[in-house]
């Protein structure tokens, strides 16, 4: 057990390595030390349906899409916190989710799909605002909008001809 300190960080190295594990060869009582500081630090961290409002409505307010990783980083930090409230015994319904899923996307975003949405899906599922959501950034739709064709096309856009110099 030893030479594991090695592989420890300071801080780590600091609470563990006075311990009488470490100066003998005893592999399990070193696992049970381990076990008994840092056991509490493999388990998932609860989520509940009031922590996952609250995420959504700060996500909402601060979060920004600026590229399709940015879409796909959203839908997994959400997907990891509302998967264990739709789990045996469900804590959330399925609808509900889809909802805050679509409430916590940045909201020149969610203008911007709202009207894309079919009525029939109310609530939208987060497959649907997922893909309309990767459209936005998706280069070979016809509504993309890239930072830089705003100056092309405002070049392109003029019709007039260019003025004509002053005769004296």
């Amino acid at each position: 057990p030893g030479f594991l300190l090695r592989y420890c960080s300071r801080k780590v190295r600091n609470v563990i390595e006075e311990a009488p594990h470490w100066s003998q060869r005893d592999w399990a009582g070193a696992r049970a030390y381990l076990l008994d500081l840092y056991g509490s630090n493999d388990r998932a961290p609860r989520c509940t349906p009031d922590k996952l409002r609250r995420w959504s409505k700060r996500y909402a307010g601060r979060g920004v899409f600026n590229c399709v990783q940015d879409v796909d980083r959203y839908y997994r930090e959400f997907i990891s916190r509302s998967n264990r409230l739709l789990k045996d015994p469900p804590r959330m319904l399925e609808s509900e989710v889809n909802i805050l899923f679509y409430r916590g996307i940045p909201a020149a975003y969610r203008f911007k799909i709202k009207r894309r949405l079919s009525i029939e899906d109310s609530p939208p599922t987060i497959e649907a605002v997922l893909a309309l959501l990767r459209r936005e950034f998706d280069k070979d739709d016809i509504d993309y909008l890239d930072s830089d064709s705003s100056d092309e096309s405002s070049e392109l856009d003029s019709d007039e001809a260019p003025p004509r110099p002053k005769k004296k």
